[in-house]
């Protein structure tokens, strides 16, 4: 699989993001995620900020006992292989975020609906469609990434590319 961003631009994208996010180890673990299975690095920082402000060792349980944990939050349910150590590593836990993000994206073909699916779960969105907090949630999620996004163009206007542009608009997001 070729590198989903442009090497031309790369060092310039990785260097915004590492300021923007403040940890070096974290900041090359969701680019490397992003890179590896295809999505928008500016979409999985947004995500990853909204989930956990960036902090490996987030954790928090759901009222269905669940755990949550790491950069993505990833659930103890639906991650059961992982280890509690792997759940804390910022690669490991990147790396499977942004597999089960890009799956969501796949299943939905909308990033608005694959946000709910990552955060309510696909079943959850399917059947019932999303919860008020999960629109708030991508709400959220897409406000830090506009921000991201517009930050990396002010700061480098030399026509590097920070968002992918395979995001597919959504006419009527409130229609999940």
């Amino acid at each position: 699989m070729d590198a989903f961003l442009d090497p031309s631009t790369r060092s310039s994208v990785v260097k915004y993001l590492e300021k923007r996010i403040g940890d070096k180890v974290v900041a090359r673990a969701l680019i490397e995620a992003a890179d590896r299975h295809q999505v928008d690095p500016a979409l999985v920082v947004a995500v990853s900020w909204q989930e956990s402000r960036f902090r490996t060792t987030a954790s928090g349980v759901n009222t269905n006992s669940s755990i949550d944990r790491g950069l993505m939050q990833l659930n103890s349910s639906t991650f059961t292989f992982l280890s509690e150590d792997d759940f804390y590593n910022p690669y490991l836990n990147a790396d499977y975020g942004v597999s089960y993000l890009r799956q969501t994206l796949d299943l939905s073909g909308n990033t608005v609906t694959a946000l709910a699916m990552y955060n309510a779960g696909p079943g959850r969105v399917g059947s019932l469609g999303a919860p008020r907090m999960t629109l708030d949630y991508i709400d959220h999620i897409f406000a830090f990434r506009s921000d991201l996004v517009r930050g990396f163009y002010e700061e480098y206007a030399n026509g590097s590319v920070l968002m992918s542009r395979d995001i597919k608009p959504v006419k009527n997001p409130d229609y999940l």
